[in-house]
């Protein structure tokens, strides 16, 4: 059974939608053939984001291929979840700072249904 991404995305090998497209990358010297949903030059710039990540994390440490792979994996999971977490915190932000826009409105219809005129949303 062929992995299947999430949401279209990347997929090595068999074809994901009729939509998908396929294009070669190299990552560390291997080329791939990589199907997706996506266009040749996001997935070619993600190789290049991988091959620039996996340098990163073992040209100077002497690192095997196995540990630059997993300090490479460990990186981008970190920054996966650092972004999600700003991204939660900023909606809950927008959420409280809605809520009190709402309860400002609340305030000021209440002030003017008491001096006789009436607010409606239009």
């Amino acid at each position: 059974m062929d992995y299947q991404p999430p949401h279209g995305g990347v997929h090595i090998g068999g074809a994901v939608s009729e939509s998908s497209q396929g294009t070669y990358i190299t990552v560390l010297g291997t080329r791939y053939s990589v199907v997706s949903d996506r266009d040749d030059e996001y997935v070619s710039s993600l190789a290049v984001f991988l091959n620039d990540q996996l340098e990163r994390f073992g040209a100077s440490r002497g690192a095997s291929l196995m540990q630059r792979v997993i300090l490479t994996a460990l990186n981008i999971a970190d920054e996966l979840f650092t972004e999600r977490a700003r991204r939660r915190d900023a909606s809950k932000e927008i959420e409280r700072r809605a809520e009190e826009l709402i309860a400002m409105l609340d305030v000021l219809d209440a002030a003017s249904g008491s001096s006789g005129t009436a607010m409606t949303a239009g």
